[in-house]
């Protein structure tokens, strides 16, 4: 047996996965966009479970050629992390393989993925704006409030009243961009530039906006293959469709990788969460756990090839883009 190290276990992964990935990307290109040609409206392409399904691979290709692109040295949750997606690619198309109602699955699953994405940033934005306003004031009022005092005090010549207001507002502005970063703000950067106040205005007015219509959209394509779906997928994938919670160990257990959902799992339980063994013991692979994990990725992403190739579906036409 080949005494294996993380050395040539990246290599092989460069040379039986990276080297095959653009002659079967020109593949998959080339069939959608034969599909894209055929399928010559939004609609019966998003309708597509053999559109979303190509859509996936090449999604996944292009994934794939980000992976493990320099020579190392790889820490641990970094492979832990790749072996997982990689783990979870391979039940997607595994799945598609076997049924190709998973493509509608696909499509339904993406779109609350989409929807979710955008409400929790609407909600966020909302919050910033709101959060903006609240520092505007503080801000503006700490310079007022240091001027009065001196005034009052009549003790300090005028321009000394202004430096120490000055240097009370400076203050006051360190302190908000502290408290600002813990509140780990989208448009901290730009507040400081605008001021709070205008960049509140700015969100309420220009971003969320953007947000809603991108919202709307999604809604309604939502709403247009909720109401075709039945007619699309049987009674278990439009269960699956409709699920607000997708099931990794039950849908590995559908092809057959809940062996391997069990073996990696284990591994990222342990190292990517904060679960008492995890503060208190070990934070990395063993050598033997590494090799085992790397080796997992490399064998993993050629399957993942194998069934991109193999997929197929009546009627399907051969086409590469040479572009």
């Amino acid at each position: 047996m080949m005494n294996r190290t993380a050395e040539s276990l990246v290599a092989e992964f460069r040379e039986e996965v990276h080297n095959k990935i653009p002659p079967l990307k020109a593949i998959v290109e080339g069939e959608r966009g034969w599909l894209q040609a055929t399928l010559s409206t939004p609609v019966q392409r998003n309708h597509s479970a053999v559109w979303w399904i190509r859509s996936a691979h090449l999604g996944t290709l292009e994934k794939l050629s980000t992976m493990l692109r320099r020579d190392g040295p790889y820490e641990s949750l970094e492979l832990l992390a790749i072996a997982r997606n990689i783990f979870e690619n391979l039940v997607w198309l595994r799945l598609m393989n076997r049924d190709r109602q998973f493509g509608i699955v696909f499509y339904a699953q993406l779109l609350r993925n989409q929807i979710e994405s955008v409400q929790a940033v609407l909600r966020k934005v909302a919050d910033e704006a709101t959060l903006f306003d609240a520092f505007e004031g503080l801000d503006s009022d700490a310079m007022e409030t240091k001027f009065l005092e001196g005034m009052k005090a009549a003790r300090l010549p005028k321009e000394e009243v202004i430096r120490e207001a000055i240097a009370a507002q400076k203050l006051q502005s360190d302190q908000l961009d502290d408290l600002m970063r813990r509140e780990f703000s989208l448009y901290a950067g730009q507040a400081t530039q605008n001021g709070y106040g205008f960049q509140a205005h700015l969100i309420r007015t220009k971003v969320i906006p953007e947000y809603e219509s991108r919202l709307h959209e999604l809604e309604g394509h939502k709403r247009l293959l909720d109401a075709e779906l039945p007619t699309m997928i049987d009674a278990h994938h439009l269960g699956l469709a409709s699920a607000s919670k997708w099931n990794w160990f039950d849908r590995a257990s559908d092809v057959r990788m809940d062996n391997q959902y069990r073996f990696l799992y284990s591994f990222t339980s342990k190292l990517l969460h904060a679960i008492p063994l995890n503060i208190i013991t070990d934070k990395e692979l063993s050598f033997s756990e590494m090799i085992m994990v790397l080796d997992y990725i490399v064998i993993s992403a050629a399957d993942i090839l194998k069934a991109i190739r193999d997929f197929s579906y009546p009627g399907q036409t051969r086409v590469i883009d040479t572009e």
